[in-house]
C-alpha cells in the first residue's frame, strides 16, 4: 500500500513533466542578430555565460571534427578585421568532405553566440532539445553572397541567437564541404525547470517522507 501511494505519485510526476515537455513542443522563438560591419567586428560575446574557446575551455563533442589551428588546404580560421583567428578553433568535417559534430552541453540554454568563420552555403547550424528541433540556420540564410571568402567581413561573422522559448541543449554542426569553422562559442541564460514541476517535486519529495515517517511509527 505504502509503494503503491509512492509509485503513483512518482508516475504523475513524470507525467506532468512529459506533458510540461510536450506543450512546449513547436514553440520556439528565435532572435537572430549579427554583425556584419568590419569596424564593429565581435569576436566573443557581449552576453555572460560559459565560453568554450577551444583553447582552455572545450566543450563535449561527438562526430567527425578536429580542434585545429591555422589555416591549410582543408581549414580556414575565422577572420576578423585584418587578422585570422590565431587561436585553437573547431573545423567540421576533420576527415570526410562531409560530416557533422555534436557538441552536448547536459542543461538547457536559451541563448548561443557564435564565431562563424568564412560561412559557405552548404553550413548548417542546428540547436536540439533532446531529440527535438528547437531551431536551424544555414549559411545561405545568414548572408547572401561572397560564401566561403576566408578573408572577408562579410562572410565571417558572429552570430547570436536568443530568446529560443523551451531552451536547447545540444548543438550540431553539419557541413556538406569543407568546411564549417566556428570558435568563441558562448551558451547562456539558463532555462529553469517549470515551476509547477517544481512544486509537485517537493510535494512528492514530502510525501514519500511522511509515509517514512508513518511507517517508522508502526514499526
Amino acid at each position: 500500500m505504502k509503494k503503491g501511494w509512492v509509485g503513483f505519485f512518482a508516475v504523475l510526476f513524470v507525467s506532468v513533466l512529459t506533458g510540461l515537455s510536450a506543450g512546449q513542443a513547436n514553440a520556439y522563438n528565435t532572435a537572430i542578430t549579427y554583425d556584419l560591419n568590419i569596424a564593429n567586428d565581435q569576436l566573443v560575446s557581449t552576453y555572460s555565460g560559459i565560453t568554450y574557446d577551444f583553447d582552455v575551455n572545450t566543450p563535449v563533442f561527438s562526430g567527425d571534427g578536429a580542434v585545429v589551428q591555422g589555416t591549410t588546404g582543408s581549414y580556414a580560421a575565422p577572420y576578423a578585421v585584418s587578422n585570422a583567428d590565431s587561436s585553437k578553433y573547431l573545423a567540421v568535417p576533420s576527415a570526410a568532405s562531409t560530416g557533422s559534430v555534436t557538441i552536448n552541453l547536459g542543461v538547457l540554454y536559451s541563448y548561443l553566440g557564435i564565431w562563424w568563420g568564412s560561412v559557405d552555403k552548404y553550413n548548417t547550424l542546428s540547436l536540439y532539445k533532446g531529440s527535438a528541433l528547437a531551431a536551424t540556420i544555414s549559411g545561405s540564410t545568414i548572408i547572401s553572397s561572397n560564401w566561403g571568402n576566408q578573408s572577408s567581413s562579410d562572410s565571417n561573422i558572429y552570430l547570436n541567437i536568443s530568446e529560443i522559448t523551451g531552451g536547447f541543449d545540444s548543438i550540431r554542426l553539419t557541413s556538406d564541404g569543407r568546411a564549417f569553422e566556428v570558435d568563441n562559442i558562448t551558451v547562456g541564460n539558463p532555462v529553469p525547470i517549470p515551476a509547477a514541476a517544481w512544486l509537485l517535486g517537493s510535494g512528492l519529495v514530502g510525501l514519500a517522507g511522511v509515509r517514512r515517517r508513518k511507517a517508522s511509527m508502526l514499526d
